[in-house]
């Protein structure tokens, strides 16, 4: 979820730790947005759904054409980071839930600063 929340607090308005495991991420955030869930992947939501252990996990949509998405993502052990291309009726079909922060990126050529560790 390290991906997720590098998005969040650098480029959107949301500057919290979206607590939980990977599958919880999207939820988390829509609870303390006030945001509602869906299973449409739209650019700069957060998604959560399965991965590979019941953690789950977590991504960011960076594009939509079609029922094309554009995912970036970052895995555990597994990868740094990626961008990948996925199927939106194949991610709605495996349970995948997205959190629409669009409307909560910063202006264009704005970035957050780093955060102090806690």
């Amino acid at each position: 979820m390290s991906f997720s929340n590098y998005f969040l607090n650098k480029y959107t308005t949301f500057t919290q730790y979206a607590w939980g495991d990977g599958i919880d991420t999207a939820g988390y955030v829509a609870k303390t947005t006030g945001k509602k869930l869906s299973s449409t992947p739209t650019p700069y939501s957060v998604g959560s759904g399965p991965g590979t252990g019941s953690a789950g996990h977590t991504l960011v949509v960076l594009g939509v054409q079609g029922d094309k998405v554009i995912i970036g993502e970052a895995g555990y052990c597994a990868f740094m980071g990626r961008v990948r291309v996925d199927s939106a009726t194949a991610m709605a079909a495996e349970g995948w839930q997205f959190v629409d922060m669009s409307d909560a990126m910063l202006p264009n050529g704005q970035v957050n600063p780093p955060q102090p560790a806690a």
